[in-house]
């Protein structure tokens, strides 16, 4: 776009029609706010929103978008914020939604908020926008996703948090086929502009910024900014990877990797993105000790289509079993997997549609599937269509072999081609082993449902912020219905309206099953009589307290830590 040349332009005639007028008001506008020229934006600005539109127009949104850009630059916080949310509360109406608005929208609000030292609210509205992009992103969104979210829990203090995200953020980038492809947006959030060095400049961003925040953690973690590494791992993404043997998966909380041993010797970091590699692989190596990195290692990032890497213990299983892999390694767990064993884990499990799917519609020649952003509706044939539509119900693969008369093989053989293009996600069963834990309430948070949510739903990556401003609109917890926030999370089987007895309670213990019991305060409450010492207990028998909140294979616990309605 040719900015400067817009800039240097006159004003338009104002003889000329009120659209036409306002569409040519605010071309020039913006392209004065992109060549710095601020103030001389704001009359053409002013102009352009006098032609109010009636009902659905895109344009109008984006004028007050860029129009909201002008007055923050310009040190106007209330105003930019005023014009957000006028853009927020419009997109509210739209059916079906804009997508790609309400991304813009929300990534803006997340950096007024951010700017505004409002650091919950930003990372409500960063969570608003990437969760339109998941199942859709390239390789540039999951850089500056994790850019994002580790800048916002280094703002809060959450070093660790912040160490993971930037970590994720580096992993994503040493892996990109073409890293000069990184998009000139991601590159500006590392104060980087395109040009020759770009690649070094970027690496060189990370490098430092993963170096400061493992000196202000401290040991064993400041260690490694001084360790020398003998062996250096390539990385690559899994779509440029060619077809082999997967040695294993490696990971732990917050990261997951396949791992190969054949690496070929013509593979090599570039040169001006070693020293950032070697560093991301000595902390690979204390994160997982039992990574057995060399220079035979080729670590390769397997985003789910589109989604984030795996963050969990059963979604390492799971990547473990779409690739073939029979050593899943997380931190200090182990599992060999046979040929079996991983047939049977995909066979047991269950298909969803595609987190980037926004909506299916049937027509006379097959169903025609929408995507939230980035992708144009894709038409499947009739059958595929009926498969898609029975995966909006989270259905089994054993459920479907019977109900559709074939084989649970057959079915996934089927959604994995629909996986492929992203319709579907087949999600293996992979089984937790872990204890219950109850997470650490952070204020007066819903810790009791994450934990739970968790617990009975690994996929689930919920967190305390999120799930109480999903549920309350903004982070400000209050108490609310367990049987509401356990429908909302899809934990819901039974509300029973009376006490259970002793002995159903012990009888739903032995049969491993957590208990959530009635308490005086309320749900999302909390007493001055909770011990801080028992925040996060660890769960290993069962005694029952009179006043115990929730229970599984175990928590010994006492004091009051929160209450609710009966639900189980």
């Amino acid at each position: 776009m040719d900015f400067a040349g817009a800039a240097g332009r006159p004003d338009p005639d104002p003889a000329i029609s009120d659209a036409l007028l306002r569409d040519l008001s605010m071309s020039r506008a913006w392209a004065l706010v992109m060549t710095r020229k601020r103030s001389e934006a704001e009359p053409l600005f002013a102009h352009a929103r006098l032609t109010k539109p009636q009902g659905r127009d895109p344009f109008w949104l984006y004028l007050l978008n860029i129009s909201a850009l002008n007055k923050h630059r310009l040190g106007h916080l209330e105003e930019a914020f005023s014009f957000e949310h006028t853009i927020e509360e419009a997109l509210a109406s739209f059916d079906p939604p804009d997508w790609h608005m309400h991304y813009i929208n929300s990534i803006n609000l997340a950096r007024l908020y951010r700017f505004a030292g409002e650091y919950d609210r930003a990372q409500g509205y960063f969570k608003s926008a990437f969760a339109i992009s998941e199942g859709l992103r390239s390789e540039s969104d999951q850089v500056y996703l994790n850019l994002c979210q580790s800048g916002i829990e280094e703002a809060m203090g959450r070093l660790a948090e912040a160490l993971m995200a930037r970590f994720r953020a580096a992993l994503h980038w040493l892996s990109m086929p073409v890293p000069e492809a990184l998009a000139p947006r991601v590159a500006r959030a590392m104060s980087v502009e395109s040009g020759l060095d770009l690649v070094a400049r970027v690496s060189a961003y990370l490098e430092g910024t993963l170096t400061t925040l493992l000196e202000q953690i401290g040991p064993p973690f400041s260690a490694l900014v001084d360790v020398p590494l003998a062996d250096m791992p390539v990385f690559r993404h899994v779509t440029s990877y060619p077809e082999g043997p997967l040695a294993m998966v490696i990971g732990g909380p917050g990261w997951g990797l396949l791992a190969r041993q054949d690496r070929r010797l013509s593979d090599q970091v570039r040169p001006e993105q070693q020293p950032l590699a070697r560093l991301v692989a000595r902390l690979v190596t204390l994160l997982n000790p039992d990574s057995e990195l060399s220079d035979s290692t080729s670590l390769i990032l397997a985003p789910c289509f589109g989604t984030e890497l795996p963050t969990t213990w059963c979604e390492l299983g799971a990547l473990a079993v779409r690739h073939g892999c029979q050593e899943v390694r997380f931190r200090d767990r182990r599992m060999t997997l046979d040929g079996g064993q991983i047939a049977s884990a995909e066979n047991r499990g269950h298909i969803e549609v595609g987190p980037g799917v926004d909506g299916l519609a049937r027509n006379d020649t097959g169903l025609l599937v929408t995507f939230c952003r980035s992708r144009q509706p894709i038409l499947v044939d009739t059958a595929d269509g009926h498969l898609m539509e029975r995966a909006r119900t989270r259905p089994s693969i054993p459920d479907l072999a019977f109900n559709l008369a074939c084989s649970a093989k057959e079915i996934v053989l089927w959604a994995r081609r629909l996986q492929m293009s992203g319709l579907l996600v087949i999600r293996p069963a992979i089984d937790n082993d872990a204890p219950f834990t109850l997470e650490s309430q952070l204020a007066p948070c819903l810790c009791w449902a994450v934990s739970l949510a968790r617990y009975y739903r690994p996929e689930c990556a919920i967190d305390q912020r999120t799930l109480v401003t999903e549920i309350f609109g903004s982070f400000q917890p209050r108490p609310y219905l367990a049987s509401s926030i356990f429908e909302h999370l899809g934990l819901l089987r039974l509300a029973i309206d009376r006490p259970l007895s002793p002995q159903e309670v012990r009888a739903e213990i032995e049969v491993d099953r957590i208990v959530a019991v009635q308490m005086a305060c309320g749900f999302g409450a909390i007493t001055s009589s909770w011990c801080p010492a028992l925040t996060r207990p660890t769960i290993s028998g069962w005694e029952i307290p009179a006043s115990a909140a929730v229970g599984s294979r175990s928590p010994k616990c006492s004091g009051r830590p929160m209450g609710g309605a009966s639900g189980r």
